[in-house]
């Protein structure tokens, strides 16, 4: 466990910005709605005033998925802490373990579906393809899966506890 010290200041580290940006996102979606010409910059290449009503709802739908992944590098901090505690096969990380994966399955689905529809909808294309969104999912399960593994584990450990 020599990396866990690493690991925990790492994802402490990203979880804070991930913070500013939602704190500073949150407000600008409402500034860009409200006061377009006040922004000072381009979102994806285009000025806040040129941005279609739909461009809004995509950027919106955005930050949610971002905060929804920021929730979800939350809970995984909540891991890192218990395991730094000895607490390895403890109810709360099999807990955390698997509302870590809902919270990054569920990210993943919003995203996919936003994207698809509005690409679809308002580009009118349709592409398939498998990007790095596939390891959001493949990361989502194995959160799930090592939720499962520890319960069983948990669970056989309290029964050898139980036959000694």
């Amino acid at each position: 466990m020599e990396k866990l010290p690493f690991l925990r200041t790492l994802t402490g580290i990203t979880f804070i910005l991930c913070m500013v940006i939602l704190v500073f996102a949150v407000p600008f979606i409402f500034m860009a709605l409200f006061f377009p010409a006040q922004v000072p910059f381009e979102v994806n290449g285009t000025k806040a005033v040129d941005m279609a009503p739909e461009d809004y709802v995509m950027l919106g739908v955005k930050i949610v998925v971002f905060g929804i992944w920021t929730y979800a590098l939350y809970l995984f901090r909540g891991i890192l802490t218990l395991f730094s505690k000895k607490k390895i096969f403890d109810d709360a990380v099999i807990l955390l373990l698997g509302n870590t994966g809902k919270a990054l399955l569920a990210g993943f689905i919003l995203y996919f579906i936003s994207e698809f529809l509005y690409n679809v909808i308002v580009e009118n294309t349709f592409s398939v393809g498998i990007g790095a969104e596939l390891l959001v999912v493949i990361l989502a399960l194995f959160f799930m899966v090592l939720s499962e593994v520890f319960l069983t584990a948990k669970k056989m450990k309290e029964e050898n506890d139980l036959t000694i």
